[in-house]
Formats: C-alpha cells, structure tokens, sequence
C-alpha cells in the first residue's frame, strides 16, 4: 500500500510540474494529497527527488481506482488553468486504472467547463452512473 501511494503522489506530482508552472496551490494540494495517502513530509521529498521510481499498479479495488482519478481530476484543475499536457495526463492514467474512454472524456470535460465554479454536487456521480450503469 505504502508504494502505491508513494506512485499516486509521484503521478500527481507529475502532472503539476509537466507544464513547466508548477505553482503555490498546486504545492499545497500536492502535500494535502500526500498527508492524505499516509506520507511523511520525507517520503513526499524521496518522491519528488526521484518521481519516475514509483509505478503505478492499478489497484483491483474499483473504488481505491477511482479516488485516484479523482485525486488526478482535482489536481488538474487546481491551479485555474487546465493545460493540454495535463489533460493527456489524466486522459492516460484513466485508461491505465481502466476506465472508459468516453468516461474519462467527459470528466476531463466536466472538469474544464466549471474550471471557475464549483463542481455541481452529483455531475461525477452522473458521469460516473451513464458509464457504470
């Protein structure tokens, strides 16, 4: 377990500095995600020392699946400013936890049309029932 969290906060880490600005609050939400899986502030710095040392392996458990996407989802959007590298990003890391392309599609989408509002309380839970269902 302490691996795979160690791999979700390197992929996240990732993602925010793929567009070269890597900023303030997409730090704290970095470090809230880490505190949140269970890291030290040591295993956080081991991690972004070295990010590509830790590869995420899908867990079995669709649920611990889907906090990641969401972990990455949040993540994307954090900053204000939804870059095109960091939709390819979560786009890939959807398909590698094994979601559905259209699913994955229309999150991303989701995400960027209320990049400036807040989230409508049930329109993942939607997405996530027209895919599931």
């Amino acid at each position: 377990m302490d691996d795979r969290n160690k791999a979700v906060f390197s992929l996240i880490y990732q993602m925010n500095i793929a567009d070269s600005d890597f900023n303030k609050m997409e730090s704290k939400y970095l470090v809230n995600v880490g505190n949140v899986l269970g890291l030290s502030q040591d295993e956080m710095e081991q991690v972004i020392d070295n990010p590509d040392a830790y590869d995420l392996i899908p867990p079995a458990n669709e649920q611990e699946r889907m906090e990641i996407l969401y972990y990455m989802l949040f993540s994307m959007r954090i900053d204000g400013n939804i870059s095109k590298i960091e939709e390819a990003q979560v786009y890939k890391a959807g398909l590698k936890l094994g979601f559905n392309e259209a699913m994955v599609s229309d999150m991303i989408n989701l995400f960027k049309q209320y990049l400036k509002t807040r989230l409508p309380k049930d329109a993942l839970v939607k997405i996530i029932r027209k895919y599931l269902n």
